[in-house]
């Protein structure tokens, strides 16, 4: 579930935070509707647990924040103004960009 949990972005894109809030009556049913469908497919369960779905948000923000410090040229602060806290212990990874090829 986690590997495959922004699947639906495939289908319809990804947007950006405040563009999702504004139609996000709609937004959620279609995204909802397509994550149902992907997990089907896969033989998952068609919700993604409560328990499970706080672990992946918490793997985007960890992802989003070392992606902003470490490819995004963001500063810490911006960083943390825009995201939140860094995961524990965020000197320790290293991220570094790869070619397409």
């Amino acid at each position: 579930m986690a590997l495959i949990h922004d699947a639906s972005e495939y289908v319809i894109g990804d947007m950006i935070s405040p563009v999702k809030g504004y139609i996000s009556g709609e937004f959620n049913n279609l995204k909802t509707k397509i994550e149902q469908a992907v997990h089907l497919r896969f033989g998952l369960e068609s919700k993604i647990p409560v328990n499970i779905k706080k672990i992946i948000k918490t793997a985007d923000l960890n992802s989003a924040y070392l992606e902003a410090i470490r490819l995004a040229g963001f500063t810490q602060e911006e960083a943390l103004k825009y995201i939140g806290n860094p995961p524990a212990n965020a000197d320790k990874y290293c991220v570094k960009p790869l070619t397409t090829q």
